[in-house]
């Protein structure tokens, strides 16, 4: 047996669904025991992107390195309003959704965590690691620190309540096609499994639960955290994976890069938003350089 087929078969078989408060949540606990083998325990907390699920993270955590798997537990969260945590008639506020995610977190015991986001993912993954003392590391993708000009803040808070104001008019599916034809993801049509990812959407998702998703964790209901970076970046390796053919957030990152000098940047060719799915051996190469590198600390 190939060493990823391994891996495959260790995920596969010991990944189990839980619930907490807002959301369900998939856990990996590593079966073998720190003080036998004098390893560093992680646990590596993964939240996945608008209009994503926990299911946007199997083919990354199944090609783990095997130092990482044997010594590491992992999470994956699925948000509110996503796939099999549907907000419903709750009344959520972000600060509240983060606390419970505070709350699991010491539930849990995790006393050393990696946290890793991608865009909407992100905000949350930064958020957490800032309330948490013992944080060992933030690994990034398609990420910005938040919108600090007021009218620009207002702006995007108002297109993001009427994203689904006319979904009526039209169909899920026809949303998603324009929803993926923006400049954010240049390419992506064209991956061979587009497809599968689209239909994928399609059936994980209702547009009444993402529309309480993007007001409950939309870029507007943070703060920005450039100046919260800057203490950050000082206190553990971060991490920040952009793809080249995503403009604007290629221009993100250039700025990140020039104005934190200890914030890893890394710029993935030939991809754009979802360097994940669109280039997954590229973003799992990096993302278990970055573990070892927290490991060795």
């Amino acid at each position: 047996m190939t060493n990823d087929n391994k891996l495959n078969y260790i995920f596969q078989m010991n990944f189990t669904e839980h619930r907490f408060k807002f959301f369900n949540y998939y856990c990996y606990k590593c079966k073998f025991q720190d003080k036998l083998f004098k390893k560093t325990s992680l646990d590596i907390i993964f939240f996945h992107g608008f209009m994503g699920s926990h299911h946007d993270w199997h083919e990354i955590t199944c090609k783990l390195d095997s130092s990482v798997v044997d010594c590491c537990n992992i999470y994956l969260i699925n948000l509110p309003g996503h796939n099999s945590s549907p907000i419903g008639d709750q009344r959520i506020e972000t600060q509240e959704f983060i606390d419970s995610l505070q709350q699991w977190i010491r539930e849990q015991s995790i006393l050393a965590p990696v946290f890793v986001g991608y865009s909407m993912g992100s905000r949350i993954a930064i958020s957490l690691a800032l309330a948490n003392q013992q944080t060992k590391g933030l690994f990034l993708e398609s990420t910005s620190f938040g919108i600090t000009d007021q009218k620009e803040r207002e702006e995007r808070k108002q297109a993001d309540c009427k994203l689904f104001a006319n979904i009526n008019k039209t169909t899920f599916k026809d949303f998603l096609e324009r929803w993926y034809e923006k400049p954010l993801f240049a390419g992506l049509k064209q991956h061979e499994n587009y497809n599968n990812f689209l239909i994928n959407k399609l059936q994980r998702n209702d547009p009444v639960e993402l529309d309480k998703a993007i007001k409950l964790l939309g870029v507007t209901s943070f703060d920005s955290f450039h100046e919260k970076i800057k203490q950050l970046q000082m206190l553990f390796p971060i991490t920040c994976l952009f793809g080249v053919d995503d403009e604007k957030y290629f221009t993100i990152g250039q700025q990140i890069k020039k104005l934190y000098s200890n914030v890893n940047v890394k710029f993935i060719d030939h991809c754009s938003h979802n360097v994940h799915f669109q280039k997954p051996e590229k973003y799992i190469i990096e993302l278990n350089s970055f573990l070892q590198k927290v490991l060795e600390r």
